[in-house]
Formats: structure tokens, C-alpha cells, sequence
């Protein structure tokens, strides 16, 4: 049997199902690329060893990864919910086409609970994107297409932050990218959404030109909101900077 197991945010928000599975595993992998959960707290909860699984075995090397689990229990932890990120899926695809018996099991994930946490109206999301990380010779601009889209169905956009070394890209880097795509000016009020899920979260909703260095060192999403309906106005005051 292969088990995908969400860990959440942080080594805290583990189910306890999970943690029942994970002491009646043979081989525990840890995938670690886009947070930092500190396993081995886990690793002494379960009273198991865990083997970091690195993105190129993920990606390159799936087939030998997983085809352990044709005759032994394997779980694979992952940050956030296990299928939100497409990777995980494909290890699924994988499994099927093994004849690997497989099973989820969720935890929280930035999508639901940034939502959830913007006080928003959850029926009024559009598609989700991306902010890349930019250079020189790379600026790909479909994440503001699809912000656009949003703004002129009245929907709010859910943006996330493109991941490098293990960390979501800076802040104000983002900002900066954003600001200068939106060649049509009109992206104003933005929901800065810090450490979501940690004991360190913080949530700003303030205009794109303020200083937001106080989220230097946190990890981010964005929210560019549609017009806001009145209660929204009301439940979002507690974030006004």
C-alpha cells in the first residue's frame, strides 16, 4: 500500500490517522521542497526513521521510488494537502499503472485556508495563479491574465507565490513583478497573507503601494480582491493597515 499523507503547515497539524498509519508503515519518505516542517518531531512521534525524498525522485526516478509498495506499507509525506500540488498526483498515476494500492489522506492547504482566512466570500473566487520568479530573459505574464479575467467577472484572484530554495519568493519581489505587469492599472488593494497556518501569521489588506517589509521573512500569498460585497467590507476592517 502507498499512503500520500498531508502534513499541513507545520509537524502539528498532522491527523492523528496519519500518525496511526506512519507507526504501521515500513518506509517513510518526507518530501520537503516547498516548507519547512521540522520531521524530526515527527520522526520521534512515531518513534520511525524518515528518508527525505528529493524532487529529482519525485520527478525522475518515480517508478523505482514507489514500486516498493507493491509488497510493504509506504507513506509519503508531503506539506500542505498532498494533491494540490500536481506532482503528487502523477505519483498516484504512477501507482495505478504498478498496480500499487494507494490511499490519501488530506490536511490543510494554502488554497483553503487563505480563502478562509481572507474573511472573502469563498463563492467569489476565480481561477487561482502564480506569481513567477522573474530575471532578465524571463517574464511571463499569464498570471495576470488570469487576475484580469477575475476582476472583470467580479471575482477575487487567489495568488500564490512561486517557491525558490524551499521558500516562497520575496514579498516585495512579488509586489514588484505584480505592480509592473499590470499594465492596465487595476490592481490597488491587495490581502497580504503571511505564516498562514503558523503561530507567526499576520494578514494585511492595504493598497500595493505600502511598505510591506514586515513580511520580509514570511512565507506569502496574495489576494487581489473583486469589488468587496458589504459584508466583506465588514469582516475584512480587521485587517486594514
Amino acid at each position: 500500500m502507498l499512503y500520500l499523507i498531508g502534513t499541513g503547515f507545520d509537524e502539528f497539524d498532522i491527523s492523528i490517522k496519519a500518525i496511526d498509519i506512519l507507526r504501521n508503515s515500513d518506509l517513510i519518505y518526507y518530501e520537503a521542497y516547498t516548507m519547512h516542517i521540522e520531521f524530526n518531531k515527527l520522526e520521534k512521534i512515531v518513534n520511525k526513521h524518515f528518508v527525505k525524498l528529493e524532487r529529482s525522485d519525485l520527478e525522475n526516478r518515480l517508478k523505482d521510488t514507489i514500486k516498493i509498495a507493491k509488497d510493504k506499507n509506504v507513506a509519503i509525506l508531503t506539506p500542505g494537502d498532498p494533491l494540490i500540488a500536481t506532482t503528487h498526483i502523477i505519483i498516484l498515476e504512477e501507482a495505478k499503472k504498478q498496480s500499487i494500492e494507494t490511499k490519501v489522506i488530506h490536511a490543510p492547504s494554502i488554497i483553503s485556508v487563505a480563502i478562509g482566512e481572507s474573511r472573502l466570500n469563498p463563492y467569489r473566487f476565480g481561477a487561482i495563479s502564480t506569481i513567477p520568479k522573474w530575471n532578465d530573459t524571463y517574464k511571463p505574464r499569464s498570471f495576470i491574465e488570469k487576475i484580469y479575467k477575475n476582476l472583470d467577472m467580479n471575482l477575487h484572484s487567489l495568488v500564490l507565490l512561486d517557491v525558490d530554495n524551499g521558500k516562497t519568493i520575496e514579498l516585495n519581489n512579488a509586489i514588484k513583478i505584480l505592480k509592473e505587469a499590470d499594465n492596465r492599472n487595476k490592481i490597488n488593494k491587495i490581502l497580504i497573507l503571511g505564516d498562514l497556518g503558523l503561530d507567526t501569521q499576520k494578514i494585511v489588506y492595504t493598497s500595493i503601494e505600502s511598505n510591506l517589509d514586515e513580511f520580509k521573512d514570511k512565507m506569502c500569498s496574495i489576494i487581489v480582491p473583486a469589488k468587496l460585497e458589504f459584508f466583506e467590507e465588514e469582516r475584512i476592517k480587521e485587517f486594514i493597515k
